[in-house]
């Protein structure tokens, strides 16, 4: 084996290595950004309707978590979002003592935080996907 063709195969592989390590940099970087809450809690699923990707779920005993796709630009003030509010959370509070919370940022709601019995909560995820799909869908 001639002297430049090992400077060749040492280039190489020094090109291999450099590529291998910006590859673990940019994981480590997505391991930073991701939030906590996905890594720590194992419940962390998707909710959708119709095939469309409307928000992230992180469910623990006792507590869901619904946060909107941000790109959706779920409006607040959403006749869907307002429906959900004003009835149907209220509804599920005075009925099975679910406490609920609405986030918004800018008009833009962020997230809905519920706590209460497993079951009950589940069976909300039905209104909730309905109202999230209607006011994306108006968008």
């Amino acid at each position: 084996m001639t002297l430049e063709a090992i400077k060749a195969l040492i280039s190489a592989l020094i090109e291999f290595k450099e590529s291998e390590v910006k590859e673990l940099q940019a994981l480590l970087q997505t391991l930073e950004e991701t939030p906590k809450d996905v890594i720590e809690h194992s419940q962390f699923q998707f909710l959708t309707k119709n095939n469309q990707l409307l928000a992230r779920l992180i469910k623990r005993e006792g507590f869901l978590t619904v946060l909107p796709v941000e790109s959706l630009k779920i409006p607040s003030n959403d006749r869907a979002v307002q429906w959900l509010a004003k009835k149907v959370l209220p509804k599920a509070s005075e009925k099975h003592g679910i406490k609920f919370q609405l986030t918004e940022e800018d008009g833009v709601l962020t997230a809905i935080q519920l706590e209460g019995p497993n079951a009950e909560l589940e069976r909300l995820l039905e209104p909730i996907s309905w109202s999230l799909e209607k006011a994306a869908n108006r968008q």
